[in-house]
């Protein structure tokens, strides 16, 4: 339900004291520091009076997901208000309450910090560390496995830009190897918005000429050393979590969420010595802008990845392309 009302009988006015509830909750707040504040321009605001909110961008995606969910009542609203009124989300008051809740961002003294991006030279770092461990007679079975996994999952998702959340969902059936060409092709049921669930992709991996970097290398590893200590039988999911069974490793029923991966990469990066604060969301970013400095267009790039350019192109964060602009992924 929205603010006391069925989803059904929701009316604009509804939505916004919906979207008025939501910034009230949560710990990620964004502060609007008053003109005389003496906290604006710092980060150190812990005792900062003025109102926070939800971060604009985090309430625009809030709305693309409220107004997905409604989508199943389009004919009882256009029914019962008009055909020009349809989706409350898509009326005049909600968008008026995402512009205001944006043009009043942009007065922040604190600049929103953008993902690290995991750029080529830290990910093959990374990946050849990890790798090390893989081999390392010293590692236990279960965590060879879950590295194989991680290494895997980090280079596909570097490679392609594909979410997390997508990625964790492929179940290990709807994967298949192509012979001719040497491809895999993971086909994906997941939609890449709340309760769209007709949206179907497939991602084809191929292979890459950097050894460290390519998603095929990755993948065989991962297989062998998953079909060496368990049943393939016993993987649902392409990325499952491994746990020790009675001495042995098993593989987790469900696919392994996007926090735990996230903390094993971070895990990683501070064992390795090499942290400078990237997260998987840095993995997108990195992707983006290595087809940048390629020489790729943000809409090519972009195109079955991200559904906006705006999105996109803060992603790109073309200071980083200009600073590497002789750089080229071959």
């Amino acid at each position: 339900s929205i603010v006391g009302v069925s989803l059904y009988e929701a009316t604009p006015r509804h939505v916004c004291a919906f979207l008025a509830q939501r910034e009230t909750r949560g710990t990620a707040r964004t502060t609007i520091h008053t003109l005389v504040c003496p906290y604006i321009g710092t980060r150190n605001a812990e005792f900062c009076e003025c109102p926070k909110q939800m971060k604009a961008s985090t309430l625009k995606t809030l709305i693309n997901q409220l107004k997905n969910a409604l989508r199943v009542y389009d004919d009882i609203f256009e029914r019962r208000w008009s055909a020009n009124m349809g989706n409350p989300v898509d009326s005049r008051m909600v968008d008026d309450y995402s512009e205001n809740a944006r043009r009043q961002q942009q007065q922040l003294g604190v600049t929103v910090q953008k993902a690290v991006a995991m750029m080529p030279a830290k990910l093959s770092t990374l990946i050849e560390r990890m790798r090390l461990l893989v081999r390392s007679p010293a590692t236990p079975p279960l965590e060879r496995v879950r590295v194989a996994r991680d290494v895997a999952w980090f280079v596909i998702a570097w490679c392609t830009g594909v979410r997390g959340r997508q990625l964790g969902d492929t179940l290990l059936c709807h994967a298949m190897w192509v012979p001719e060409g040497e491809k895999l092709l993971l086909h994906q049921t997941a939609g890449k918005t709340m309760y769209d669930l007709t949206v179907t992709d497939t991602l084809v991996l191929t292979a890459n000429s950097e050894p460290l970097m390519c998603p095929l290398t990755a993948m065989r590893s991962y297989l062998f050393h998953a079909r060496h200590y368990i049943s393939m039988g016993q993987m649902g999911f392409l990325f499952p979590q491994f746990n020790l069974y009675h001495g042995g490793v098993f593989a987790v029923p469900g696919p392994i969420p996007d926090q735990a991966i996230n903390l094993r990469l971070k895990m990683y990066l501070d064992s390795f010595g090499i942290d400078a604060g990237e997260t998987l969301h840095g993995f997108r970013s990195g992707y983006l802008i290595n087809q940048l400095c390629a020489g790729a267009s943000v809409a090519a790039a972009s195109d079955g990845v991200w559904k906006s350019l705006t999105v996109a192109e803060g992603y790109a964060q073309y200071e980083a392309v200009i600073q590497r602009s002789g750089y080229t992924m071959r």
